[in-house]
């Protein structure tokens, strides 16, 4: 995954803690490590449409973050019982 990368682009050091954070609950608390990616990512988007992200490895790598939490959440969404509940979604 993006996040399980040793080296963060300098512009996204901001971002950086909540990859290391989702890194290391991963394997005990997968939908919280799941929502600290996406927070991270969120973060990510908001520097870009600031205009703060002009290095093109920074913006493959919040790509490449995007593309890798939709495949996890495509591959376990059937695990968390709030994906399947469309009351989550009235909300």
């Amino acid at each position: 995954m993006a996040s399980g990368r040793s080296v963060v682009p300098e512009e996204l050091k901001s971002i950086q803690t909540y990859l290391i954070r989702a890194n290391e609950i991963q394997g005990k608390s997968p939908l919280i490590s799941y929502f600290c990616r996406a927070h991270a990512v969120e973060c990510g988007i908001a520097l870009m449409q600031k205009g703060q992200l002009k290095d093109e490895a920074s913006k493959k790598y919040l790509i490449d973050l995007m593309n890798q939490l939709e495949k996890v959440l495509l591959k376990h969404c059937y695990k968390f019982e709030w994906f399947r509940t469309k009351s989550f979604f009235l909300l």
